[in-house]
């Protein structure tokens, strides 16, 4: 899971991650699963030719005779990074099988306080200054003021969700 986060850099975009609808919740991981193969495949296009073009410059920077052999490392990168790559997409499509559904049941509760946070109309930001900080109530479509930041209930609504949802299971942990 930490590589699509990497891939896609925030999911708290991806709203549709706390879905309370079955198809929209699945919809949003089947989309995730998406990027990370594709960029393991800009990497072999990208690195392969890049590195041969860069290889070649320094030979002929050096004077050296033309080679056309790609060297040994990269050959070896090659295969390290293909055997992850493929590693990544059968470990996504289990994460899909056996974590995703039985997770949608319980963000379909733990992410109901993060959904309506995303349909209320207002949101809370906070602003620090040096000798004190604001804390203010504002509709949505208003502008914050410069350095102010929005409260992370709607602003980051899948990290919310996760925050809760670790507290519920530790909780349960405990109790059971």
């Amino acid at each position: 899971m930490t590589f699509v986060t990497l891939a896609w850099g925030d999911l708290n975009k991806v709203t549709h991650l706390i879905s309370a609808h079955p198809f929209e919740y699945a919809g949003a991981w089947l989309s995730l699963g998406g990027l990370p193969p594709l960029t393991f495949a800009a990497m072999f296009r990208q690195g392969t030719r890049r590195a041969r073009m860069e290889a070649r410059l320094e030979r002929a920077l050096a004077g050296a005779p033309a080679d056309t052999d790609v060297p040994s490392g990269l050959w070896l990168d090659f295969w390290f990074t293909a055997f992850f790559a493929v590693a990544l997409v059968l470990a996504y499509f289990a994460f899909l099988l056996v974590v995703v559904p039985l997770q949608y049941f319980v963000f379909l509760v733990t992410g109901a306080p993060a959904r309506a946070a995303c349909n209320s109309q207002t949101r809370v930001w906070y602003q620090m200054m040096p000798e004190s900080t604001t804390i203010a109530e504002a509709w949505k479509w208003a502008a914050k003021p410069d350095g102010a930041t929005e409260s992370g209930f709607s602003a980051k609504p899948v990290a919310f969700t996760a925050a809760v949802t670790t507290a519920v299971l530790f909780a349960a942990s405990r109790l059971l």
